[in-house]
């Protein structure tokens, strides 16, 4: 939200974000928006119709609390805009649960053409938004050493035990796949996977 801020400002777009930890947890969103300065309001400021909003954006739109919240606004007239801020797993192929992932908005923003697949039988409207922190690493000037070679991203996100026995075949057929295409291959890990495959391509 902080990468969006400039966006929304230039736009004349006032915004708050919603405290939901006294109902999902508190994942320590509300002292991000302390240390940056951002507006935020509580959820019973929120539910008193104390603050009335426009459009209300999520990037999780299935979990029972968002949800419920969603079907309101959208009964109220109220846009609703669901954000999809990196690679989904729509399906659920590799937890196994129905989360119905994105269905709930009507409008989705998408990180690219490739998502759209499975909305095919929805009548949201779809945007393609990209992936904002890749945006900004990719345009930052420090960065410029990758967009200037032949080099491939790899992001290992093996984590959670999900499809953890997958990880070290998958990792590497994408480097020697990298390889073959001629892209030098540089590994991203998320600090939840676990996985000690190629600790020489891995970069912070």
């Amino acid at each position: 939200i902080k990468l969006m801020e400039p966006f929304l400002k230039k736009l004349g777009i006032e915004y708050a974000i919603l405290d939901l930890a006294t109902l999902y947890r508190d994942e320590g969103a509300i002292r991000v928006c302390k240390e940056h300065n951002m507006p935020y309001i509580s959820y019973g400021t929120f539910m008193m119709g104390n603050f009335k909003p426009k459009a209300i954006a999520v990037f999780n739109d299935w979990e029972p609390c968002t949800r419920s919240i969603i079907i309101t606004e959208k009964n109220s007239g109220i846009h609703t805009i669901g954000i999809v801020e990196g690679i989904n797993d729509y399906w659920d192929v590799d937890t196994g649960r129905i989360r119905k992932a994105y269905l709930t908005c009507k409008n989705i923003i998408l990180p690219g053409e490739h998502d759209e697949k499975y909305f095919s039988k929805s009548d949201q409207k779809l945007y393609i938004g990209g992936v904002p922190r890749i945006y900004a690493m990719y345009n930052d000037e420090k960065q410029k050493e990758y967009k200037n070679n032949k080099k491939a991203l790899i992001n290992s996100n093996f984590s959670y035990n999900v499809l953890t026995n997958h990880r070290d075949e998958w990792l590497k057929q994408a480097v020697e796949t990298c390889k073959r295409a001629g892209y030098e291959p540089v590994m991203t890990r998320h600090p939840a996977d676990l996985g000690k495959t190629y600790p020489e391509l891995v970069t912070k």
